[in-house]
């Protein structure tokens, strides 16, 4: 009898590793939800196209476009690639259905919003080589920027810019 289960358990551990349903993990992606760090993700899908109506394969590459009015996602880059696609079929409901398993390379940086300083959208405040205080704002996107003396102590002017801050 022990024999039988442990044979048993072996077999349904071997038909687990082999047949996956089409669901979600700890790091699945989906339309719902982007990545929020860059990564190696899953996408699980009963269709092997997305919702542009493309067929998707090894090393086509896409962006999370749709989420740019929301604060962490209009200040970052998103770009996924993906590197393999397997294909299984599970038992669901009476009848076997199809599924694809994307597994996703996904990029998250911040993007710049001051290209001759080169200051990402998130930085508040910047300062000079010697330690002190140079510009500051009051919220990650502002253009309101303002502009320290040299010992970072008190505001000299106002720049829509860090780069004109001296």
């Amino acid at each position: 009898m022990k024999n039988q289960m442990k044979l048993f358990f072996i077999m349904l551990i071997s038909i687990a590793i082999h047949c996956w349903p089409c669901g979600y993990s700890s790091n699945t992606l989906s339309s719902y939800g982007p990545p929020l760090k860059s990564g190696t993700y899953t996408i699980f899908s009963t269709s092997d196209k997305y919702s542009d109506g493309t067929t998707k394969t090894i090393g086509g590459g896409f962006r999370y476009t749709d989420w740019e009015d929301t604060d962490f996602y209009k200040h970052h880059r998103i770009s996924c690639s993906i590197t393999n696609i397997e294909s299984n079929s599970h038992y669901e409901f009476g009848k076997y259905k199809l599924c694809y398993k994307y597994t996703i390379d996904c990029s998250v940086t911040e993007r710049i919003q001051f290209y001759l300083s080169d200051v990402s959208y998130t930085t508040l405040q910047g300062y000079r080589g010697n330690g002190t205080r140079k510009w500051s704002r009051d919220e990650p996107g502002s253009t309101d920027i303002s502009c320290y003396n040299n010992a970072g102590m008190y505001v000299t002017k106002r720049v829509n810019d860090p780069y004109y801050c001296k």
